[in-house]
């Protein structure tokens, strides 16, 4: 009895729907009683809802239905359980159907056939068969023409509620989304898609989770994609395909040809195809944001280390470059080397006493800091076998030189750390520094300035740290004996440190800065026998360490000036034995460092013997002892300012005024 009732009640509710039975508005003004359902009624109700299922049969299947599955569409159909359009599915994507194998223009006649009543015209068979050969799905069509007025007028003349089906994969949810990614599959990847990475790219692009740039860069950094090994030039052609719909010009493949083949990465290439208004335009008619593809910057090589691409070619970055206003320096595989926003101080100014030890720490850290501006040789080793350093600083290439020099004596460790100081002033103030209106880098273009911080090392070791501090046995035995004599010959009464602390010459008793080859040297009234100073050595030159800053002047091609540090006196000494035009030039070098320096010129003949005085009269260099402090060396720390303030632009005066 239940079952009786439901069905006639569905049977009323489509009957009035589909005009069988009049509406409360009809039976007010027509009818003055109670309408009832006749068998007639629904006989021919039944009749309508029989007659549409037959049809079914008759236009997909191609044959009358059989008695089962006629009976079951239209019980369906009749208590409300199915709409017409859930019916329909059934019987179009039923296995029959699917196993008649049918072409895409048969699909689309039938469809016209069932859902309009009629043939196709001919834009409307284009249009559909277009959408299919752009991989929408037949699912789509069928919900296409279930929604159109000429379905739903053919379900009102059968007196049956027509419903509707949605579709549900990502390729039948925008057409013209879909005809974008078919062709990017066609043209990148020379195929037809598969229809789960077509959903894929259909959702994200419906979504707006990817640009369509995003999407071509997709395919075309793919794993199928670059297995295609594709050349430069056929690269370029698939660029213009694909994103300006064209084949490509000359003159424009023969360009974006020639970036490829000077290190631009393809992505770099498909980044100017992105930006141009072709592409533009070729997005705005398929409805796709068109995005844009960022290239280049930061990145982090396999051992860590940064590097950086540039953002217009895809370039790794070498040598010098600005980047977001910041200077950098790469170096040859691309690894950032020297970050001038982010310097670490190395040169260890804090305290009077500046050590063998401090030096060489602080030169591998500038050199490592700043490796395209430091190169660091070894210019010879003491007889106490520490190294005598040349920091090389600037143009490494440059025709011209400038020699700074400082710690002949071993008790001027102060100057040691003056120059370590100048020079890396050159190097953290690189880019922003400044003499004479002229950057520091601009200054360096032309110069290599060779630093020698501690020419004495052995002799500092000994003055800062006694006699322990000396590893040879027999150059401790030969300090031992210079005591010995200095004590019994009542030069000295203090105990041995006392006395090493005052210590002035090599580790072998003599005098550097008398140890250079000039006529002095055979005149001069010094000590006879080795000792804590004044004694120039058996011959001129006879010492590793003079050899050593001799050697490196005697190689230089362009030695434009010599610059030698030592204390005290806040004085500079320039004038040896020049003569004529050589004379006038130190002079007016000297008169200028006066000015830079505030220190004083001095009006004698300098004749010791010192490196300042073999560079200018040997050498015909102009050349300067400046004479740093004021107290007795070693140096109070109280002194490193003033002596520093005096001293920070020597070396960029000399830069700016010697050509």
């Amino acid at each position: 009895m239940k079952k009786t009732l439901a069905f006639i009640s569905a049977f009323l509710i489509m009957a009035v729907s589909s005009g069988y039975l009049p509406t409360e508005a009809a039976a007010e003004s027509d009818y003055s009683s109670e309408v009832s359902m006749t068998e007639d009624g629904m006989k021919n109700a039944e009749e309508s809802v029989r007659a549409f299922v037959d049809r079914l049969y008759n236009l997909v299947l191609g044959r009358n239905p059989d008695p089962s599955g006629f009976e079951s569409w239209t019980r369906q159909l009749l208590s409300g359980e199915r709409t017409a359009a859930q019916v329909s599915y059934g019987i179009i994507f039923s296995r029959e159907y699917s196993e008649k194998e049918t072409s895409d223009e048969d699909y689309v006649e039938m469809m016209y056939n069932v859902m309009m009543n009629r043939s196709p015209d001919s834009q409307g068979r284009v249009q559909w068969l277009s959408r299919l050969s752009n991989n929408m799905s037949r699912l789509y069509i069928f919900c296409s023409f279930i929604n159109s007025s000429e379905f739903s007028r053919i379900c009102s003349d059968y007196g049956i509620i027509r419903g509707d089906i949605s579709p549900t994969e990502n390729r039948d949810k925008n057409a013209d989304v879909t005809a974008f990614v078919n062709r990017l599959y066609r043209l990148c990847l020379g195929r037809t898609p598969d229809i789960a990475g077509l959903n894929n790219w259909c959702g994200s692009l419906n979504a707006k989770d990817q640009t369509a740039a995003e999407a071509v860069r997709g395919f075309v950094s793919s794993e199928e994609f670059r297995n295609k090994n594709v050349s430069n030039e056929e690269y370029v052609n698939i660029m213009y395909r694909t994103l300006f719909d064209r084949e490509a010009d000359s003159q424009g493949k023969a360009h974006w040809v020639s970036c490829l083949e000077d290190g631009y990465s393809r992505t770099a290439v498909l980044r100017g195809f992105v930006e141009s208004s072709e592409f533009s335009a070729l997005c705005q008619r398929y409805g796709i944001e068109r995005g844009s593809i960022n290239i280049g910057g930061w990145k982090k090589n396999s051992d860590g280390f940064s590097i950086y691409y540039h953002p217009d070619s895809e370039k790794l970055v070498k040598g010098y470059s600005k980047i977001d206003g910041v200077n950098y320096y790469f170096d040859d595989e691309g690894i950032l080397r020297t970050d001038w926003s982010r310097l670490t101080k190395c040169v260890n100014t804090s305290s009077s006493v500046y050590s063998y030890a401090d030096m060489i720490n602080d030169i591998s850290q500038l050199q490592q800091q700043y490796p395209s501006l430091v190169t660091v040789r070894t210019l010879g080793t003491t007889a106490d076998r520490r190294q005598i350093c040349d920091m090389v600083i600037g143009n490494q290439d440059a025709a011209k030189q400038i020699v700074i020099q400082a710690g002949s004596y071993a008790t001027e460790y102060m100057g040691s750390m003056l120059v370590m100081n100048q020079a890396e002033e050159l190097l953290s103030c690189y880019w922003n520094g400044s003499y004479s209106g002229r950057s520091y880098n601009q200054l360096l273009e032309d110069y290599q300035i060779h630093v020698i911080p501690m020419l004495n090392p052995d002799g500092i070791a000994l003055s800062q740290n006694g006699f322990d501090a000396i590893r040879s046995m027999s150059v401790r035995s030969r300090i031992m004996e210079i005591y010995r004599q200095d004590f019994n010959e009542g030069v000295t009464e203090t105990e041995l440190n006392e006395y090493l602390r005052n210590w002035k010459s090599n580790a072998l008793g003599v005098d550097l800065n008398r140890n250079f080859a000039v006529d002095e040297w055979y005149e001069q009234d010094a000590a006879k026998r080795p000792g804590c100073s004044m004694y120039p050595g058996v011959s001129p030159f006879s010492e590793n360490e003079t050899k050593a800053v001799s050697g490196l002047v005697d190689s230089l091609e362009d030695c434009r000036a010599v610059i030698s540090y030592h204390s005290s006196g806040s004085i500079i000494n320039w004038k040896y034995h020049q003569t004529g035009e050589f004379n006038d030039k130190c002079f007016s070098i000297g008169s200028a460092l006066k000015n830079v320096t505030g220190y004083a010129l001095s009006p004698d003949v300098s004749d010791a013997g010192g490196f300042s005085n073999w560079a200018a009269d040997v050498k015909k260099i102009p050349a300067f002892t400046i004479k740093t402090g004021n107290g007795n060396p070693p140096l109070e720390y109280r002194e490193y300012e003033s002596i520093w303030n005096a001293n920070k632009n020597v070396i960029p005066y000399l830069l700016s005024s010697l050509g």
